[in-house]
């Protein structure tokens, strides 16, 4: 009696269907990984930065006060994404795309007129944006992938969005030894929100041509 033959898939193989997606997807995959590092670069300025700023600029000593810059970010963009919950992901991006860069541009604003309550509404704002921006992405990221595929495209989402918590940060503190805080904070700002509102843009026509 002949063996029952099986078959052994290559580790290229394997690689290839555990980060799988859907026919004509890459675009929309590459958009929903861009809008991720970028939602969370805000994030991850505020939560290294944002007490520095607080502190260095504003003159305020006070512990308690300085966090409430990276923790007003972190709450807003969880607030904003339970409450537009039952929202549309089209409206989603474009609320997000509105609200990111409104944020950054008023966290400038309170560098160059140092004062909190404009801080601490800017870190509102593009917390806000930016939880709404992250919350598409990952949706996005889901319908890309290939149903089987889905944990492992994921991961690869998830990677790159950290790489975007880490790197603008690190690239910034690194900018400031060299150039003034205020222009850097406006480029930060300018290549932040250029970025949300294209890779929103590139989403939402992938929305409408599903």
């Amino acid at each position: 009696m002949a063996g029952r033959q099986h078959q052994v898939d290559s580790p290229g193989e394997l690689s290839a269907r555990q980060f799988a997606l859907r026919d004509g997807q890459r675009r929309a995959f590459v958009a929903a990984a861009a809008l991720g590092a970028i939602a969370f670069a805000v994030m991850g300025w505020f939560s290294s930065l944002g007490a520095i700023i607080v502190r260095g600029e504003l003159g305020i000593t006070s512990y308690f006060v300085a966090a409430l810059a990276p923790f007003t970010v972190f709450a807003a963009s969880a607030v904003a994404q339970m409450a537009l919950g039952r929202v549309d992901r089209s409206r989603t991006l474009i609320i997000g795309a509105v609200l990111y860069p409104a944020g950054l541009v008023l966290t400038a604003v309170a560098i160059y007129r140092p004062t909190l309550w404009v801080l601490l509404v800017g870190a509102a704002l593009s917390g806000a944006g930016a939880g709404l921006l992250f919350k598409s992405a990952v949706a996005e990221t889901v319908i890309a992938a290939q149903p089987a595929s889905r944990a492992g495209v994921l991961a690869v989402f998830f990677v790159i969005a950290y790489l975007g918590m880490g790197l603008p940060s690190i690239g910034f503190s690194v900018l400031i030894q060299h150039v003034a805080l205020l222009p850097s904070m406006i480029g930060l700002a300018t290549v932040l929100s250029a970025g949300a509102i294209v890779a929103a843009l590139t989403a939402s026509a992938d929305q409408q041509r599903r």
